[in-house]
């Protein structure tokens, strides 16, 4: 007969014996349970998405707590990735400083097209590496001249060297 008082106090008293046997468990049947719960997933997407939306909002601080400590203990590991993938997408980290900075000065249109502003400046990667010119990507109406202010948008940018970009400088060339 089930005695729920005794069960409980049982798994109070025993957590690290019952972990240790659940992950022992596991372990031994990784490969099945990862295929049983991936044919769960499938078969109740929106239920899983949407509990684990309930369990974000209610458990914010906790994930935060848990992200922070992780950050922390891998600091140097991560700082890592972050430089490897900045160097093998230049042009998205540039687009993205950028509208960054267009949204910081308000230059930045509702209408702005992202996809379209990186493909842009992962143009002028490329024309860097195949001419051995330092290409640029240039604000054709400065984003903040003395005379005119333009936007961060697709239209207003244009791809030229490096060196003329500098000598460009902050003004309008109409």
């Amino acid at each position: 007969m089930y005695n729920k008082e005794y069960h409980q106090k049982y798994r109070a008293d025993n957590k690290e014996r019952i972990a240790a046997r659940k992950k022992a468990e596991y372990e031994a049947n990784k490969k099945r349970v990862l295929a049983k719960r991936k044919v769960y997933y499938e078969q109740n997407k929106e239920e899983v998405k949407a509990r684990v939306l309930v369990y974000q909002v209610e458990n914010k601080g906790k994930r935060n707590a848990y992200a922070e400590r992780y950050r922390e203990a891998n600091r140097e590991r991560i700082n890592l990735n972050i430089r490897k993938w900045s160097k093998n997408n230049l042009h998205k980290r540039r687009g993205t400083n950028a509208a960054r900075y267009a949204v910081q000065i308000k230059r930045m249109p509702l209408w702005f097209e992202k996809d379209t502003v990186t493909n842009i400046y992962a143009i002028a990667k490329l024309q860097t590496e195949l001419t051995g010119i330092p290409h640029q990507v240039d604000h054709i109406v400065p984003l903040q001249g003395k005379t005119v202010s333009g936007l961060h948008c697709y239209d207003n940018l244009q791809i030229i060297t490096a060196s003329e970009n500098q000598a460009k400088g902050n003004r309008w060339v109409a």
